[in-house]
């Protein structure tokens, strides 16, 4: 015997409201334009975070920082005297202050931070395969491409059928006519 219970309930499928093939190709390339932009987005991302800000460095600056070092390094022990040592600690912090100065300016908290930075390699190199990121640029500029089809076909359609804003009775259907209606006040 048949089940008659299946036969009364409605098909979902049935009732979902169809869309046509413009609504599918223009949901579609939405997806695949919205898709690229993350990825792009995304790529650049690791690679900014990656990538150090660039500080411009002048080689005096180098060089002074280690010439300031070295003084400081001479300075020490004739500070550490009780009665000549004065004057020599009077040096000593006008020098560690000028030191402070030079390390700031490159960058660097301390000459511990400063020494360490010029045993790594000057640049970190991003993440971020090369390829993968051209790649990405590339099919963002593709699915921008596909966007700007899908609208002009889009266009053509309103124009065809009359259905567009400002479109109808003798009126003007170039795509550059259409406007967009103004925007709801708030």
């Amino acid at each position: 015997m048949p089940d008659d219970h299946a036969a009364h309930e409605p098909d979902p499928a049935a009732e979902a409201p169809t869309m046509t093939w413009l609504e599918e190709e223009t949901l579609t390339t939405l997806r695949r334009l919205a898709n690229a932009r993350a990825r792009l987005a995304e790529l650049e991302a690791r690679i900014v975070s990656t990538v150090p800000d660039e500080v411009p460095i002048d080689p005096a600056d180098l060089e002074l920082a280690r010439e300031l070092h070295e003084e400081i390094e001479s300075l020490r022990p004739r500070a550490a005297h009780r009665l000549a040592g004065r004057v020599a600690r009077n040096r000593l912090e006008g020098v560690e202050l000028h030191l402070r100065l030079v390390l700031d300016r490159l960058g660097y908290a301390t000459y511990d931070d400063f020494v360490e930075a010029g045993r790594r390699p000057a640049v970190t190199a991003p993440d971020v395969d090369p390829v993968a990121l051209e790649f990405a640029r590339r099919e963002l500029a593709s699915a921008e491409h596909a966007w700007a089809e899908v609208q002009a076909l889009g266009l053509a359609d309103l124009a065809r059928t009359g259905d567009g804003v400002g479109v109808g009775d003798g009126e003007d259907a170039s795509p550059g006519s259409f406007q967009r209606p103004p925007a709801a006040s708030a």
